[in-house]
């Protein structure tokens, strides 16, 4: 029993920092997911530092798409803990390890993830490790839920660094370029870790392969995209989406989409349920105020061939115009030439 009112079920993940256990609250008979730091960990304070880090970062994140935090204190030995939400459903990796999935449902759950990243990226939150074991999904009904979780290894504007600023931190297979590289980052990398995931959904496998991180890493930096027509038949529905995954996978972050609101906007062709971007309280007025329009899907549908060009009033306007003189200048001519003719005869 930890401060007399969670009792421990059983340990749902063990990993090298942290342990995370399905725990039940003694009052309310609901379960609940408590993490906690390794008891050897707990006397590194950077380590410290950074799930307490987390635990405030998910509680500032009032949003559907992310797992919320509702209590934490400390250990009697001495190690700090915070009690989230306990999502049902199933990792995303384990839908992976089967193989593609549909490219609906691939839709669905990448927008999700972006409505998850847009209410961080307004934060100033970089999720920094978005991976398929961070991804929780639930398909009961014919309702997906989706879930994103462990912002262990996020990165807080305005909060100072607690490591060397060339370190990096992730997993190789979902890093992008410049995360790889230690360098400066923005809401753009979770971007580049959301398009691999989503390729990994669509074709069954990850873009870059190798049989060691720096392999990953060197591919990630300088490799193109292996096209989809390579692991994918001719008349598979995914072909369609392969400009956005593009897009999200380019080596440059100022190639790829601005936020995860545009890459929502850019998805939503292709989704079955048209609905609104779900935002942050406040997050309307931003956008408005900012002149971006990405509340709303757009009209065009990226599964319809491009409208023939028209031209706009102004242009038609200026082609009379000059049709009009040039008709004019014929016209003179002709009559000049005419009485030039009557004069010599």
């Amino acid at each position: 029993m930890i401060d007399g009112r969670y009792q421990i079920v059983e340990l749902l993940w063990s990993g090298a920092t942290a342990h995370v256990c399905r725990v039940r609250h003694r009052v309310l008979g609901r379960c609940f997911a408590l993490k906690t730091l390794r008891a050897e960990r707990s006397r590194n304070p950077a380590a410290v530092e950074r799930l307490l880090r987390e635990a405030r970062a998910l509680a500032s994140l009032n949003h559907p798409n992310i797992i919320s935090v509702i209590d934490s204190g400390w250990l009697p030995s001495g190690e700090p803990y915070f009690v989230m939400e306990y999502a049902e459903g199933v990792a995303l990796d384990s839908w992976l390890r089967q193989g593609p999935i549909d490219a609906e449902l691939a839709v669905e759950v990448a927008s999700s993830i972006c409505e998850a990243l847009e209410a961080a990226h307004q934060l100033g939150i970089v999720h920094r490790d978005l991976k398929p074991e961070n991804i929780w999904v639930d398909r009961r009904g014919g309702v997906c839920s989706v879930k994103v979780l462990d912002f262990g290894l996020a990165q807080v504007s305005g909060q100072l660094r607690l490591t060397h600023p060339s370190t990096t931190h992730g997993t190789p297979e979902y890093m992008s370029p410049e995360q790889a590289m230690g360098a400066a980052i923005d809401g753009r990398s979770d971007l580049y870790a959301l398009g691999v995931m989503l390729y990994e959904m669509l074709c069954g496998r990850l873009p870059f392969e190798a049989e060691s991180t720096v392999g990953v890493t060197h591919q990630h930096r300088y490799a193109p995209m292996p096209p989809f027509r390579r692991w994918l038949p001719p008349d598979s529905a995914a072909l369609r989406l392969e400009p956005i995954v593009a897009r999200c996978l380019e080596k440059a972050p100022v190639a790829r989409f601005e936020s995860a609101a545009q890459l929502w906007r850019a998805l939503a062709p292709f989704r079955a349920r048209r609905e609104t971007l779900r935002l942050l309280p406040g997050a309307a007025r931003l956008a408005q105020s900012s002149g971006v329009s990405w509340l709303e899907p757009p009209a065009s549908s990226l599964r319809e061939a491009p409208p023939a060009r028209r031209l706009s009033h102004s242009a038609l306007l200026l082609w009379i115009v000059v049709g009009s003189c040039l008709g004019g200048l014929l016209y003179a001519l002709y009559l000049w030439g005419a009485v030039s003719g009557r004069g010599v005869g």
